[in-house]
């Protein structure tokens, strides 16, 4: 089973220990100044002696800076403006710290790469459960877990989740905080397409969640599904009037005509009549080809007839 997957990447606004007795916090920036780092650390402050490293990424390259937060209030109510910060340290981006980050966002990044040789255009073979676009889009939460837990279990795809949790696990040790793809706050997502054995599609949008910044795994969303000729299946009746209304719907121009009807009818609306007529007798052979037609009636309601034969 072949994947690519395309990635978008978000910088990160604060990641934190759950520890409140010393608490850790990180904020990061691309080729900040001393007096950003110093703003960026002041807007983190919420508690008396807390650390805060401030993860300036220039390229490939990290720059950290330590912080640490001054409570400067009378009172037990701990307000924004009643903190200052100490700086504390600067690692250079030849340090060790740094090239322990600089290490993790490379190795990352390849594992990235990786995943993305193997995941995008899912192509499913002729035996897979599902045979068409028109059979998922009835039960799309299904198959969007269904195809997530495929590509987390895929043993190329696995072994790279599997990287980037030992990186980040590293990272954790070193810094006390979980960054989970430094600059990146896991808001990564791409648009996955899933071909069907009958021509139809489904795209998918991703993102990879955590737990602790660790335990990274691919969360599939379901966005959009396309008959054979690419035109966007309804999810609601209401816009089956506008979904090729008076053309001759076949598995040459749309799909799996057995699973196209099944979904028409599911999405039926009040007035929409179902009209199946199977060759050889009643209840015999299988539908290849459905007409429908939207009009409307003297009472000004449309009326949708299907009949497939």
């Amino acid at each position: 089973m072949k994947y690519i997957i395309f990635f978008t990447m978000q910088l990160c606004i604060m990641f934190s220990s759950n520890s409140q007795a010393s608490q850790t916090t990180a904020a990061s920036c691309d080729y900040c100044s001393a007096e950003g780092k110093k703003i960026t650390a002041l807007a983190a402050s919420f508690i008396d002696g807390q650390k805060i490293w401030i993860i300036d990424q220039q390229g490939t390259d990290f720059i950290l800076d330590e912080y640490k937060a001054v409570y400067t209030g009378n009172d037990q109510m701990l307000q924004v403006g009643d903190f200052t910060v100490e700086h504390v340290s600067t690692h250079s981006k030849n340090s060790t710290l740094s090239r322990i980050v600089s290490n993790t966002f490379t190795v990352n990044q390849e594992a990235l790469r990786n995943i993305d040789k193997e995941i995008s255009h899912i192509i499913l073979p002729h035996d897979d459960e599902f045979q068409s676009a028109f059979e998922v889009s009835l039960f799309p939460q299904l198959f969007a877990g269904k195809m997530s837990d495929r590509i987390m279990n895929d043993p190329e795809i696995k072994s790279q989740f599997d990287i980037i949790d030992s990186q980040n696990q590293e990272l954790k040790a070193n810094l006390s905080i979980s960054i989970p793809f430094l600059s990146t706050s896991l808001n990564l997502s791409s648009q996955i397409t899933v071909s069907f054995t009958d021509g139809t599609t489904v795209t998918m949008g991703v993102e990879l969640v955590t737990t602790n910044g660790t335990n990274v795994k691919a969360n599939l969303k379901f966005e959009q599904a396309r008959d054979k000729e690419g035109n966007i299946l309804p999810i609601k009746s209401s816009g089956l009037s506008h979904y090729r209304s008076g053309v001759i719907l076949n598995s040459g121009n749309t799909g799996n005509m057995e699973h196209f009807a099944s979904w028409f009818e599911t999405l039926q609306i009040s007035g929409i009549k179902v009209i199946t007529v199977r060759g050889g007798g009643a209840n015999t052979g299988s539908i290849k080809d459905c007409t429908y037609v939207v009009t409307t009636n003297a009472q000004g309601k449309k009326i949708t007839e299907l009949v497939c034969s």
